[in-house]
């Protein structure tokens, strides 16, 4: 009886840890005869695949560099939108992305009456699009549809003087390597968003795509946002934009994990799907603390998406998470590192406590 508990605990902590892989949903149980049917079609679709999202990279590569060569800023985005329109839309269908959806998010009963309020479907330079982050291919899709700047917040301590805490800026491969990477290491190129909002406009650098939870979860919560703006930042012309991946056998989605497994799994899928939903953010006000405001994005993300919104838990609990993983792979203990199962330390329980409360 007690083990069965512990295993229904350790269940329940499974389904609301928002930093595990997702499971494949239930399915009817296959014969051995279409399992390694399905095996064997997943490895030709992968060997099919590879060689153009191979190609499509390379491209992309040649792109970004013809485009530090051009001497007029505003010639350079036009051209990385050029490029991403058709490099990064293939990329995505070689990727299993055939059909992406696009939607808007209901008209706030509040909403702005001046000129300047955001348009959901244009965006400028200097115009911020706040993202939920589940996995890399969000990169791959914003920069498709905007050839942006990405910020992630450098999640250095805010001070008592400035509580509001600096956000990296990186390009398309640096988003990319920055979505299974975690908190950004030094040396990179920080600032503060303002600053950020003014260079992008002066240099017409395209709109900045924010990321404020700093990580990457499985979609299933909101974890707290990172307090990257406050009341003084201008976000007349800010953006909400989320994604939602479906999954039957495999999600796109990646929390944590093998990278390298996870994305030939994702080419053997022949359909994976997402939506992508667009809205504008209304629900900061002026005068509002940095800490309001991230409450405040965040809320505007989970009401999206329509799922809790995890204020318990941050970025923190995950990296804390994955370090206690690393210790116990020092201590040669392969049994409590599988990301099939929830981690049995004090912090992943801390985490699932946190998580099923606040769902």
């Amino acid at each position: 009886s007690m083990k069965r508990q512990q295993q229904a605990a350790g269940n329940r902590m499974y389904r609301h840890n928002p930093f595990l892989p997702l499971p494949p949903k239930r399915a009817k149980k296959q014969g051995h005869a279409c399992a390694w049917f399905g095996a064997a079609a997943g490895a030709v679709l992968v060997l099919a695949r590879l060689p153009f999202v191979v190609a499509l990279l390379l491209l992309i590569t040649l792109g970004e560099l013809f485009s530090f060569v051009l001497p007029v800023p505003g010639l350079r985005h036009v051209w990385d939108c050029a490029v991403f329109a058709v490099c990064g839309r293939l990329l995505l269908f070689f990727m299993g992305f055939h059909h992406i959806k696009y939607t808007d998010a209901p008209e706030p009963t509040t909403s702005r009456q001046h000129s300047e309020t955001a348009n959901r479907h244009t965006c400028t330079s200097g115009d911020l699009i706040f993202c939920n982050h589940v996995s890399y291919v969000d990169v791959i899709l914003m920069a498709t549809n905007y050839a942006p700047v990405f910020a992630y917040p450098t999640l250095e301590n805010p001070s008592h003087f400035s509580p509001q805490i600096q956000v990296a800026q990186f390009g398309f491969f640096g988003a990319l390597l920055q979505s299974v990477t975690g908190i950004p290491s030094p040396p990179y190129d920080d600032c503060y968003l303002e600053d950020l909002i003014l260079n992008a406009i002066d240099y017409s650098r395209g709109p900045i795509v924010v990321f404020p939870e700093g990580t990457t979860t499985n979609g299933k919560a909101v974890i707290s946002c990172m307090p990257v703006c406050d009341g003084f930042t201008d976000l007349s012309r800010a953006h909400v934009v989320t994604f939602n991946y479906s999954r039957q056998n495999f999600s796109p989605t990646h929390p944590s994990g093998n990278l390298l497994w996870h994305f030939v799994r994702l080419l053997a899928q022949w359909h994976n799907s997402v939506e992508v939903r667009r809205g504008t953010l209304d629900c900061v006000a002026p005068g509002m603390s940095a800490a309001q405001c991230a409450t405040a994005v965040g809320g505007a993300l989970a009401d999206m998406l329509h799922v809790a919104h995890a204020t318990g838990l941050s970025v923190w609990d995950k990296e804390l998470m994955e370090q206690q993983q690393r210790e116990l792979c020092d201590e040669a203990l392969p049994e409590q590192l599988s990301v099939e199962e929830p981690s049995t330390g004090l912090l992943a329980h801390r985490v699932g406590a946190a998580a099923a409360e606040d769902i």
